[in-house]
């Protein structure tokens, strides 16, 4: 699925670092533990502990570039990017659990679960010998996340409200 999505949001000279794409995905997975916690933060007008940990995560990232790159080339950029997010989700967590937030462990398991299924289906979507590759990511984008929310529904994660609020997003009131 790389290919498709560096072909549909640029061009063919950035294929030959397709291998990259899942690699930095997960480091962006991670970081959104961190974006939640920011939003904590923003609220409780925690903002200078906030500034002060992202210059910290900055000169982190800077320092990993300067050692992992001259070896390691792009590899060593996604390497750095990957653990200065794991960095931050590891903030992330701790700013969430210190303000009794629960990560949900049962409840991520589930969106892990649903994800990885998804991510299959995607993945054989895209395998298929023949056909516009063009044409298979649409296909993708519009089955996958079909698929994806049918199953939180089936195992219980998507409440009454939120399928209200899904039902009015989507009428042509």
């Amino acid at each position: 699925l790389s290919e498709q999505i560096i072909t549909l949001l640029s061009n063919e000279q950035f294929l030959s670092h397709k291998y990259l794409l899942p690699i930095i995905s997960a480091g962006v997975l991670l970081y959104t533990l961190f974006v939640l916690a920011t939003h904590l933060l923003h609220i409780q007008k925690k903002l200078s502990k906030l500034s002060i940990f992202l210059l910290g995560l900055a000169t982190i990232n800077i320092l990993l570039n300067f050692i992992l790159i001259p070896s390691l080339e792009a590899m060593g950029a996604a390497i750095a990017t990957v653990i200065t997010f794991s960095i931050a989700a590891m903030y992330g967590a701790i700013i969430i659990k210190n303000n009794g937030f629960s990560l949900m462990p049962k409840r991520l398991f589930t969106y892990c679960i649903s994800s990885t299924i998804m991510g299959v289906i995607a993945f054989y979507i895209q395998s298929f010998p023949s056909g516009n590759h063009f044409i298979k990511t649409i296909i993708i984008l519009l089955v996958c996340p079909t698929i994806y929310f049918f199953l939180l529904y089936c195992l219980k994660e998507v409440t009454s409200e939120e399928l209200k609020y899904f039902r009015n997003l989507f009428s042509l009131k």
